[in-house]
């Protein structure tokens, strides 16, 4: 009974609330004061002040109220530019009460009039103060916002041994700085966005006007403006809300903590989208060879970032099919190994009492444990975990004849292979189709993994994201030659932006760009 009664008076304070923020505000500030007590429930709701006061205008007093939620605002700049000039001065002016007003508060903040209650929640949810003066039908919406961050510092996750040391930080003011200080151009365009219908998250979209697709930066802000949810609170859930496939396992867009990765993507025509309150910004659009780029890529020679990239190839495809190939070649087409390390297999073999595909699923599954312990723990205890973890747990399996050594040995590499690849996202997407590739191997051997990678193309090739193919500058004519795909060509050779973007400006460079020589 006592559940029914709370969520009747629940949804009784709901409508409540909800019409009064339909309502325009009373010249009586009594009224104002009431109303605005009785949405944020003052009697139980701590941090909401309420501060009342007289103001002296002309040899008469009015009543004001100032309202702010305390570890929003700057307190201290409350006080001294906004309550001492009002409660200390006699405001002696011919112009009428809320100009003098202006007039007198103009010297320190950003002041604007509202005169309906939905706003003026909306403000002061935000870090701003409102100033209730009576006799006004309108008040003064006035920008006191203070917000506890944390300062810029060196990226955790994306770590460059030779690029920026510098990350985005949780606060868009910051965010916004850093991209402006880095793109030094008029035509860098951030637009604005709010989304959430209780939370009210402030988004930006970010792109450069004469050179980004103006059909990817409306995708964009369509997908934006039509998100239904109660609550946004990290960039992580945005990308789950505007992704075109979510069922598909690869990552479709770049989440990064790195504002040179930004800026670069910036300049070649694709588009960002910044969450107040993550340090993390997405990109988009992003296709699949682009997750394989990092950003030591183009702060070092092209011949060694070649030899990266390569590195990272080979470590996909390891990371994705080295144990579904053991699993294929030792079960179903041996005579593809030679005699003696087919003998030595057998040996090895002798006297464990599980199948193969039971051997690696264990192996896998302790691996994946070890791995999501030491990710879990603190710092120092974490790497130590891993380290004796991993050990105690391979030497136990082999002395107690559940794996054989080589087994290990395959599981590691394996491991070791899914730590190269640069994107997080993408590791995890490969930890799952590694499974698949497992289970498609125990049933037909290599036939079975040429299956799957027969139908994993086709679904990648037939996916998009944001109208551009996933598979995109892999395979299609370039009249101009895009040349920072799997290969990367020197910076001086590569004059244009990716053709698949149609770009308003596809030329980045001119042709002859060392003109010194």
């Amino acid at each position: 009974m006592k559940n029914i009664l709370n969520k009747i008076s629940i949804k009784k304070n709901e409508k409540f609330k909800k019409k009064l923020k339909e309502q325009n505000i009373f010249t009586d500030i009594n009224k104002n004061i009431e109303y605005i007590k009785k949405v944020y429930e003052s009697e139980i709701n701590t941090g909401i002040i309420f501060r009342e006061f007289d103001i002296n205008y002309n040899n008469k007093l009015y009543k004001g109220c100032i309202v702010f939620i305390e570890s929003l605002s700057d307190t201290e700049g409350i006080n001294n530019f906004i309550l001492k000039p009002l409660m200390i001065n006699d405001i002696f002016i011919q112009n009428k009460l809320d100009e003098a007003i202006l007039g007198t508060l103009l010297l320190q903040f950003d002041i604007k009039n509202e005169n309906s209650f939905s706003s003026i929640i909306d403000k002061i949810n935000s870090g701003f103060s409102v100033l209730f003066v009576d006799t006004l039908d309108s008040v003064f919406v006035i920008e006191t916002k203070k917000y506890e961050h944390r300062g810029i510092e060196s990226p955790k996750n994306e770590i460059s041994l030779k690029g920026s040391q510098e990350s985005f930080v949780e606060s868009i003011k910051s965010n916004v700085s850093i991209l402006r200080r880095l793109i030094n151009n008029e035509n860098l365009v951030l637009e604005q966005i709010v989304v959430g219908k209780r939370s009210k998250t402030t988004c930006m979209i970010g792109y450069i006007s004469n050179i980004a697709n103006p059909k990817i930066v409306n995708e964009v802000r369509r997908r934006m403006q039509n998100i239904s949810v109660d609550f946004l609170l990290d960039s992580g859930q945005l990308e789950h809300l505007i992704e075109d496939h979510p069922f598909l396992t690869e990552p479709q867009i770049l989440s990064t903590e790195r504002p040179d990765k930004v800026a670069s993507h910036l300049t070649e025509g694709r588009v960002c989208i910044i969450v107040n309150n993550t340090p993390y910004v997405l990109v988009v659009p992003f296709t699949f060879w682009d997750f394989f780029h990092s950003a030591d890529d183009y702060n070092l020679k092209f011949q060694y970032a070649n030899l990266l990239r390569l590195v990272r190839i080979i470590a996909y495809v390891c990371s994705l099919f080295l144990p579904a190939l053991y699993i294929a070649i030792t079960n179903y087409h041996v005579d593809l190994l030679p005699t003696d390390l087919l003998f030595s297999i057998a040996a090895i073999k002798e006297g464990i009492p599980f199948p193969l595909i039971v051997e690696i699923l264990i192996m896998e599954i302790s691996f994946e444990l070890i791995r999501e312990a030491s990710a879990r723990m603190p710092g120092s205890v974490g790497s130590s975990l891993g380290i004796v973890g991993a050990v105690l747990v391979g030497q136990a399996t082999v002395d107690a004849n559940l794996v054989s050594p080589i087994l290990i040995l395959v599981i590691s590499l394996t491991g070791i292979s899914s730590f190269a690849t640069p994107n997080y996202s993408l590791g995890l997407s490969f930890r799952i189709l590694r499974f698949a590739y497992i289970f498609l191997a125990s049933i037909s051997g290599l036939l079975g993994i040429a299956l799957g990678i027969v139908i994993h193309l086709i679904i990648l090739c037939g996916s998009y994201t944001f109208n551009i193919p996933y598979f995109a500058s892999f395979g299609e004519y370039q009249k101009k030659p895009f040349r920072d795909g799997i290969v990367l060509f020197p910076s001086w050779l590569n004059s244009f932006r990716p053709p698949f973007l149609k770009t308003l400006d596809n030329t980045k460079s001119e042709h002859i760009s060392r003109k010194w020589i």
